[in-house]
């Protein structure tokens, strides 16, 4: 009797797996059949970063910096490297930087004494998480002094 219901319970769960992979197979199988353009696909611009801004302020010669960064779930560090530079001829010439880091969140607001000219901010992200890990350049707006 327990021998029966044995052979009766491995050849039920054997046939469940061989459902299984034939299901499988055919939704693989026509995946492939989908005619779905290149340029349509839509992919996510960052790995674990949802969402990373900066932005320059001036006010009265002081510049206000300030940096907004945030990771998916599962981001456990992000650090950014905040660039004020200066154009000065015709290239962008740092003028100051910052160095900030946190968990999943970062937000910063930093200051400095700036004289007329044109200014910009730029950061370096980089954060690690679950999902891996990434390092990109934000460039944010440019103030004329």
């Amino acid at each position: 009797m327990k021998k029966t219901l044995l052979y009766k319970r491995l050849i039920c769960g054997l046939f469940s797996m061989l459902i299984f992979v034939l299901i499988q197979y055919n939704v693989l199988s026509k995946a492939d059949e989908l005619d779905i353009p290149e340029e349509e696909v839509i992919e996510e611009p960052y790995v674990v970063i949802s969402s990373a801004d900066c932005r320059v302020s001036i006010t009265s010669g002081t510049a206000t910096v300030t940096t907004q960064v945030e990771g998916k779930s599962g981001t456990i560090y992000t650090s950014v490297n905040v660039y004020l530079e200066k154009y000065t001829g015709s290239s962008w010439q740092s003028y100051a930087s910052w160095t900030h880091s946190s968990g999943s969140e970062l937000g910063s607001s930093d200051s400095t004494t700036v004289s007329h000219g044109t200014y910009r901010v730029r950061m370096t992200v980089y954060a690690t998480g679950f999902l891996g890990s990434e390092e990109f350049d934000v460039t944010g707006n440019t103030v004329v002094y």
